[in-house]
């Protein structure tokens, strides 16, 4: 059985608040129906996003400089350089740096769907 595989080659950067930039990496579109996005975040010191989680894709992040936290509802966890954790389908995360900026690559699967973040009450 063999695949299409279509690359877009039209990427985008754009920031997220905070001063976090994303950077697309790769969007791969596999069969019609399956699908995956790398992105690169560049988190600036004392940078947070807001607790959320998403109900269509799973998320994986691989830290590729700094450190900071993965933040969940069961609190803060140190992450630094080489430290890989996924946040599945419903589960509340988001990553915070301190005192030095931090770069995330994040893989979305399947793709990323930008009206599926959903934020939690604080």
């Amino acid at each position: 059985m063999s695949a299409s595989l279509a690359l877009q080659t039209t990427l985008s950067r754009y920031e997220i608040g905070n001063g976090i930039e994303i950077q697309e990496l790769v969007k791969h579109h596999w069969f019609e129906s399956q699908s995956c996005d790398i992105d690169l975040m560049d988190m600036p010191p004392n940078a947070a996003m807001e607790l959320h989680y998403h109900r269509t894709f799973n998320e994986v992040f691989f830290v590729v400089s700094g450190s900071g936290f993965r933040n969940s509802l069961g609190g803060k966890t140190p992450i630094s350089v080489g430290d890989v954790f996924i946040a599945r389908r419903g589960e509340a995360h988001a990553v915070t740096t301190g005192p030095e900026p931090m770069v995330v690559l994040t893989v979305c699967l399947p793709s990323f769907v930008n009206d599926d973040i959903h934020y939690l009450e604080p």
